[in-house]
């Protein structure tokens, strides 16, 4: 019996030895997987933090870029203040070209760098690597760190469209406005329309009917108009579609319209009875008459004085008859009359924008007769894809993701 038990003593031994080498085992494993765990976990936030990085980045070139109208100046010389051109290292700066040299932002946030490429989409018809046509450029941001994480984002940047204060804007203060709403049978409106077509028939949302830079001028206009007339200034909000909106530099505008560097037919002040103003939608001008102008045309339902683009008036305007146009009117003199009778008055389909008074001057807004003055997003579009660089608007994302 002795026998047997002194020989059970190894075998203890043995059992109690492998148990601890289990136990080894386990914990050995688990402090293994522990340690993966914490490092994939580390990664990922650290992948995380990189993503945000680079999105800072898209976000910081946003800001960065100048309003406009197109992304041409990207590429002029050796770029913009905030995206000199550089190659492919970042390093070496030189004159942009689109290819080997582009507008280049650099930054950096919580312990990241990130640099943001500006690119044209030359794969658009027109487009070149230093042309901006559609109106969009690509921004890649890459973000970078000592350790080794990093995140690419591309994202796609257009311009904000742009969109006058109102159908009818009378910028000014109400001691240098004055207007008159004739009849019954005008119409005002904001409601986006299709060129030529029914009031309402466009898709954009809708803009004031008439737009004033003041509060007291908004007042002045409401009383004028009536409340029997409310339901002839129609748009944004209720009726009479009234109010103050930002305001707009009507002069600046007529001027960097007038330079351009297009083609502008210049007119002399006068009386005009027929007249070619623009030949068509797809082929609109910007008409410049530099002195007071009375337009005064048609009989029936056949106008002949037809204008597609942009009119600048530089004194007083009068519309009479069926005078038409498509496009945006700017008037810099001290008066503006919209009236016609008959089976339609004058009308334009865009917008009508007074330029705002000295304080020593005065403007003077008549609409009368059966004359329209309607909101139409696509006939200014007409005109702001002709000249896009007078038309100023600020940078924004339309999408973007995620480079692996």
């Amino acid at each position: 019996m002795k026998t047997i038990l002194r020989n059970e003593r190894g075998f203890t031994l043995a059992i109690v030895l492998m148990m601890m080498v289990v136990l080894l085992s386990i914990t050995g494993a688990g402090l293994l997987f522990s340690s993966l765990n914490l490092k994939a976990s580390a990664n990922l936030k650290g992948g995380t933090v990189a993503l945000q990085a680079a999105d800072a980045g898209i976000q910081h070139a946003l800001a960065a870029i100048p309003a406009g109208g197109n992304f041409s100046s990207f590429w002029t010389g050796t770029g913009l203040t905030n995206f000199p051109c550089k190659d492919s290292t970042g390093t070496t700066t030189g004159t942009c070209n689109g290819t080997t040299y582009k507008p280049t932002l650099t930054g950096s946030i919580n312990g990241y760098s990130y640099s943001v490429v500006v690119e044209n989409d030359t794969t658009v018809s027109g487009e070149t690597a230093t042309g901006d046509v559609n109106k969009i450029v690509m921004l890649t941001s890459t973000a970078t760190r000592p350790s080794g994480s990093n995140r690419k984002v591309k994202a796609y940047i257009g311009r904000s469209t742009w969109t006058p204060p109102g159908t009818v804007y009378l910028p000014g203060a109400s001691t240098n406005i004055s207007e008159q709403f004739n009849g019954n049978g005008f119409l005002v409106s904001g409601k986006d329309t299709n060129q030529w077509g029914a009031v309402g028939s466009g898709s954009a949302s809708p803009i004031l009917g008439i737009a004033t830079s003041v509060p007291a001028s908004t007042t002045e206009v409401t009383s004028t108009l009536g409340s029997s007339k409310y339901s002839l200034v129609t748009g944004l909000g209720s009726n009479p579609s009234v109010n103050t909106a930002t305001t707009l530099d009507v002069a600046q505008l007529a001027t960097d319209l007038i330079n351009s560097n297009v083609s502008v037919l210049n007119l002399q002040a006068d009386d005009y009875s027929t007249l070619d103003f623009g030949t068509s939608a797809t082929n609109p001008k910007i008409v410049h008459i530099q002195g007071d102008s009375h337009v005064k045309c048609g009989s029936g339902n056949h106008p002949t004085a037809v204008g597609y683009g942009v009119l600048i008036v530089d004194g007083n305007l009068t519309t009479t008859g069926l005078f038409r146009w498509d496009g945006i009117v700017i008037v810099r003199g001290t008066s503006v009359s919209i009236s016609g009778g008959g089976s339609g008055g004058s009308t334009i389909w865009g917008t009508l924008l007074a330029k705002q008074p000295a304080s020593s001057s005065s403007m003077a807004l008549t609409i009368a007769g059966s004359s329209n003055v309607t909101y139409s997003s696509q006939a200014i579009k007409t005109v702001t894809d002709k000249w896009p660089s007078a038309f100023s608007t600020n940078a924004r994302i339309i999408a973007w993701n995620e480079m692996m």
